[in-house]
């Protein structure tokens, strides 16, 4: 059965890991973080992210989608 994708997607990197690889950077199963395989979006930080700062990221990755901004990564800092 194939299931049509739709067009368009977000990619949120949530986590060290999932952000540069953490400390298992080295590890062939990591591929280097998240951005090293798809175009990420947002990344959000932290091992773990606390759960203000995953609403926060979405929230501003919200404003800019509704701004009409190009595809680029917001990267979040605390």
């Amino acid at each position: 059965m194939d299931i049509p994708i739709q067009a368009f997607h977000l990619v949120i990197a949530v986590g060290a890991c999932a952000n540069s690889g953490g400390p298992y950077l080295d590890r062939p199963e990591q591929h280097g973080g998240a951005a090293s395989t798809v175009p990420v979006d947002l990344f959000i930080p932290g091992c773990p992210p606390h759960p203000l700062t995953i609403l926060d990221g979405l929230l501003r990755l919200l404003g800019r989608i509704g701004e009409g901004g190009e595809r680029k990564a917001l990267v979040f800092a605390r």
